[in-house]
């Protein structure tokens, strides 16, 4: 077990107990309708020319094109 904050220990956990069932993580990168609580409209929104992040992030994702034609 790697992970050090209680987010990412809570997700070992869960990836440990399920261990006869398949796990699938995905988060939508995009314009949301309605009143748009997305990341993408967060920074739409964002009168402020700079903005704060997380510098130890990695985001590796894959988009649902790349499933649909493997």
């Amino acid at each position: 077990m790697d992970a050090e904050d209680l987010y990412g220990k809570t997700k070992i956990i869960g990836e440990i107990e399920s261990t006869n069932k398949f796990l699938i993580r995905s988060s939508i990168i995009g314009p949301e309708s309605g009143k748009g609580f997305s990341l993408m409209n967060w920074f739409l929104k964002n009168t402020n020319p700079e903005v704060s992040g997380y510098s130890d992030h990695l985001w590796n994702g894959n988009y649902f094109e790349f499933f649909k034609s493997n």
